[in-house]
């Protein structure tokens, strides 16, 4: 399997593979959540790009196999929805 943190025009930002036999599609979904989660910075209303991370920040974090077929896929849009909470661009921690 194959992940990659992407823009959401498609430009890679950060590709990794790893060995997950026998994951499920929900854990894969989870990988890809906390994955594109480590990007941002969350407070009690907002979500924020973390200052440390060079070179824009990843919008979606995808998950593929080896022939690519798109296992699992989570963006910004998904999180915004899931956490209720408002985009305030980048952070300045």
């Amino acid at each position: 399997m194959k992940a990659e943190l992407r823009k959401m025009t498609g430009a890679v930002m950060n590709a990794l593979e790893w060995n997950v036999v026998g994951a499920s599609r929900d854990d894969l979904l989870e990988q890809a959540k906390k994955a594109l989660r480590g990007c941002y910075v969350e407070t009690a209303n907002s979500i924020f790009c973390r200052w440390e991370v060079r070179g824009g920040t990843p919008e979606e974090a995808v998950i593929f196999t080896d022939d690519g077929q798109i296992v699992s896929r989570y963006s910004i849009e998904d999180l915004l929805a899931e956490t209720h909470k408002s985009f305030a661009g980048r952070s300045r921690a």
